[in-house]
């Protein structure tokens, strides 16, 4: 039996729990760029995904769906946008996404970010702009899903809330090639004293998860 198939710990109340709902600042990728979880391909960048509001990418969820020969999750992200360029760059393409839950409690946290879209990458499957709709303020409401996905949520390694929100920053350089080995990140490949070293190798702005 594989180790995914069988229950190996406590089920528990968490006291360091996020809270409710979602931060105003998220991430989205490109899923050609994506090598791996806080891995880019060479000179692949990814970009802010901002949103506003007092519930910020409101209908965000996940789900289990058991099937008859396996199971497997879907995730869905939603968002308003009001630039329909950026519409119609996601019509077609498939993407990661990461939604930040907010700090914990822990100095060490590998539940506050959560990616969506490792696997097959997201797609956008909804775009409805409703001109007197006050809940998206007239602008554009999109859906992105994953339907295939094998994991709940893809989590980053262990590391502080701080330092996972600086190595995410930090991919969204432009020109920007950051990866993780342990719990030092590695930009373009310099570390001084496991002290991230933004400034080597960035010369731009930010894409891509």
């Amino acid at each position: 039996m594989k180790a995914c198939d069988y229950l190996s710990k406590d089920i528990m109340v968490e006291c360091n729990r996020p809270d409710v709902g979602l931060q105003k600042m998220g991430y989205i990728f490109n899923k050609e760029d994506v090598q791996d979880i806080l891995t880019l391909t060479e000179g692949a960048r990814g970009y802010k995904f901002m949103q506003d509001g007092k519930q910020p990418f409101n209908g965000t969820n996940s789900s289990l769906v058991v099937g008859k020969w396996r199971s497997y999750y879907t995730h869905q992200v939603k968002a308003v946008v009001f630039d329909k360029e950026v519409v119609e760059m996601l019509r077609g393409g498939k993407f990661v996404v990461v939604v930040d839950r907010g700090k914990t409690g822990d100095a060490q946290s590998n539940t506050s970010f959560e990616c969506f879209g490792l696997r097959g990458g997201m797609t956008l499957e909804e775009a409805t702009q409703d001109y007197y709709s006050e809940d998206t303020d007239a602008g554009w409401s999109i859906l992105l899903a994953e339907s295939n996905g094998v994991m709940a949520a893809n989590v980053f390694a262990d590391m502080s809330y701080q330092d996972a929100k600086e190595a995410l920053d930090a991919m969204c350089k432009e020109a920007a090639s950051a990866s993780v080995e342990g719990e030092v990140l590695i930009v373009d490949g310099v570390v001084e004293d496991e002290v991230l070293v933004l400034e080597a190798s960035v010369d731009g702005e930010v894409l891509n998860l």
